[in-house]
């Protein structure tokens, strides 16, 4: 028995593991040795174990092994510290058992932080009765890899006025990785990189140190007029890249009026002129001015006085073109009053109507004028004739007479075939008025027929009384 412990003791000297293959019977304790069998606390190994710097949690396992030199009472682990809940046993053949003479177990432990942790350090502890305490010592750092991320994708100028700089906009890029970026350059490309200006720059050229920002300044100075675009990127060896996007519009005249809303007109008919004023908002002059008609329903607009055709503007300067709408189809209408210097396009003035169907109900004639009648006596019949060339009845006409003097004129009514008549679309009736003056000099009066849905329509008549 003495050589067998000797040889046992010999093994573990040596630095070999026991096997410990399954559970060992927790009634083991130092009781049952013999007498002459080894005698010592057990060891721990390692007795430092380093999980070094991941970016990636959990990390691999490290196994820790318990080499009893003398049978040891029952054993309990845990892991303690600060830190211990960044630490995690993923498995454990140590914990409640009791190791006879010259046996291990083992423990393996991974490091498991759930957030960015830089250093951070627990301790692996093995206690038991007869005064075993053990513990080895737990390291590891959890990193958040560099990256450059900008807070913006996109950065919009709108309009500005050619020759004149907008104001600054910025870009914030951050680096939300715990571990410094290498040295960030910064680049401007895309269709009109010219167009935009970097006016302040902390981040070119220089690394972004752990959870900080760094800051892109950028203006947009239009040298011509149109939607310009461009492009500001970033890129790191260690970081990636980020890109943002720079959008614009160059102006040099604006037009005030615009839209030109003409309303309603009736097809056939050419609306009152609508004025709009050109200016000119450019550090430069803009011309010659060539204007014309364009858009979708160009040719149902036309220009009036136009003082622009031809004109250089100065910085400042305006002009002036009349426009006026003539609709000859039924419905919405738009167009664009277009000016360029050359073959480019300066700016686009939308003009907009609506074209309405003429009339469908109509009186003929609109007017007469009865021959001078003397006082007391009654002129002869004028026949008016009310047309409907609609698809939809008047609905019942009423008649009546209204102005200055109503009294003055008479319905015949026994050849009246339009008063409390609906007629039908197409069709027509008829309406005899006479004049009947009762004094001497200048009569007026309008005659009016009114049916739903018609609408009402109106004759105006004048005579003179003898």
């Amino acid at each position: 028995m003495r050589a067998l412990v000797t040889s046992l003791a010999l093994f573990a000297a040596c630095g070999f593991e026991s096997s410990n293959n399954g559970p060992v019977d927790a009634t083991i304790d130092s009781a049952d040795a013999p007498a002459d069998a080894p005698s010592g606390a057990p060891k721990l190994l390692p007795e430092v174990a380093d999980f070094g710097a991941i970016l990636v949690s959990p990390s691999a396992a490290a196994t820790f092994t318990v080499i009893s030199t003398a049978a040891t009472q029952q054993l309990a682990t845990s892991i303690i510290g600060t830190n211990a809940a960044d630490f995690e046993r993923v498995t454990d053949d140590c914990n409640g058992i009791a190791l006879p003479v010259l046996a291990s177990c083992t423990i393996t432990v991974r490091f498991a932080p759930a957030a960015a942790t830089g250093a951070t350090e627990a301790s692996l502890r093995v206690s038991g009765g007869g005064g075993v305490d053990l513990s080895s010592m737990l390291r590891g750092r959890f990193d958040i890899a560099a990256s450059i991320l900008s807070d913006l994708t996109t950065v919009p100028f709108g309009i500005v006025h050619v020759g004149v700089t907008s104001a600054t906009q910025t870009i914030t890029v951050r680096n939300p990785g715990t571990l410094a970026t290498s040295a960030i350059t910064i680049t401007k490309a895309g269709a009109d990189p010219t167009e935009f200006t970097i006016v302040g720059d902390t981040c070119n050229t220089l690394p972004l140190a752990p959870v900080s920002t760094c800051t892109i300044g950028v203006a947009y100075a239009p040298n011509g007029v149109g939607a310009k675009s461009a492009t500001i990127a970033g890129t790191a060896t260690t970081g990636g890249s980020f890109s943002v996007t720079l959008t614009g519009t160059g102006e040099a005249l604006t037009i005030a009026t615009v839209p030109a809303d003409f309303g309603s007109v009736t097809t056939g008919m050419t609306s009152p002129p609508v004025t709009l004023t050109v200016t000119n908002v450019a550090a430069n002059s803009v011309g010659p001015l060539v204007t014309s008609l364009a858009g979708n329903h160009p040719t149902e607009f036309a220009f009036g006085a136009n003082a622009c055709n031809g004109m250089t503007l100065m910085p400042l300067q305006t002009c002036t073109i009349d426009v006026q709408f003539k609709p000859t189809v039924v419905g919405a209408r738009n167009g664009l009053v277009r000016i360029m210097v050359g073959s480019t396009i300066i700016v686009d003035g939308i003009v907009q109507g609506i074209g309405l169907a003429p009339d469908p109900i109509t009186i003929s004639p609109t007017s007469f004028a009865f021959t001078a009648t003397t006082a007391g006596m009654t002129s002869t019949a004028q026949t008016f004739t009310l047309f409907n060339t609609g698809t939809v009845s008047t609905g019942v006409l009423a008649s009546s007479f209204t102005g200055l003097d109503p009294t003055q004129f008479a319905i015949v009514t026994a050849t009246d075939t339009c008063t409390g008549v609906d007629v039908p679309g197409p069709g027509m009736c008829t309406i005899d008025v006479v004049f009947k003056p009762t004094a001497t000099g200048a009569k007026a009066a309008s005659l009016s027929l009114t049916s739903t849905p018609g609408g009402t329509h109106t004759v105006t008549l004048t005579g003179t009384g003898l």
